[in-house]
């Protein structure tokens, strides 16, 4: 597996040939001037916004996503299993985007909601160009996380003004969460390489800072 970065985009690659189930984290880490990570409170109403294009390849060397693996993006700490993450998955032969959180750091206390179902990108034949726009939103006074996918297809002619949306109520706003978190985990086939990917643009977490 692989993490892939430019200036326009970042790329996740899934497994090449190997038996076994393969996970990449990356994770934005901010430090104070001792360089000690700082995680960001959800009391500075932190805003992850990016855009998402799922890829597979039809024809010789096909290559595409597997049943079970699935990409997530979020507001998230892994050490603590606390936070908010969309999580893409491949569920019975189609991918389906699912809104989950996790305010106690319970292993068993992770909650999902569906979101919607999400188109893959042919990148054979006419290059299909299906994506993608993520919001995940803090309210800290209304002590909401509010989970937004608009589809921004170039050939969408609907501009998705009320997107599929989750709303989480009775957030914990002293969490603490890295203000990007995202976690690939893919399965294998012996016989192709690169069979998951995503491209991630257009990223960033705005903050406000508590003075």
């Amino acid at each position: 597996m692989k993490w892939s970065a430019s200036d326009a985009w970042m790329k996740f690659t899934g497994p090449t040939s190997t038996s076994d189930v393969h996970t990449l984290l990356v994770e934005n880490r901010m430090r104070d001037a001792e360089g000690k990570v700082i995680n960001v409170p959800l009391t500075d109403n932190p805003k992850l916004m990016a855009e998402l294009k799922l890829i597979k390849k039809t024809g010789v060397d096909a290559v595409d996503w597997y049943e079970g693996d699935y990409f997530d993006i979020g507001l998230y700490d892994s050490a603590t299993l606390k936070g908010y993450i969309l999580r893409i998955i491949k569920q019975s032969g189609l991918l389906y985007a699912y809104a989950r959180w996790n305010n106690t750091g319970d292993a068993d206390d992770w909650h999902e909601s569906l979101l919607r179902e999400i188109n893959i990108s042919d990148i054979e034949g006419d290059g299909e160009n299906f994506r993608y726009k993520l919001e995940i939103i803090t309210e800290k006074d209304n002590r909401l996380v509010i989970f937004n996918l608009y589809d921004v297809s170039p050939d969408n002619p609907v501009i998705e003004t009320y997107p599929p949306s989750v709303i989480v109520t009775n957030i914990d706003v002293n969490v603490l969460v890295k203000p990007l978190y995202m976690l690939m985990s893919a399965n294998q086939n012996s016989s192709a390489s690169n069979l998951c990917q995503v491209y991630i643009y257009n990223i960033k977490t705005e903050v406000e800072r508590v003075k």
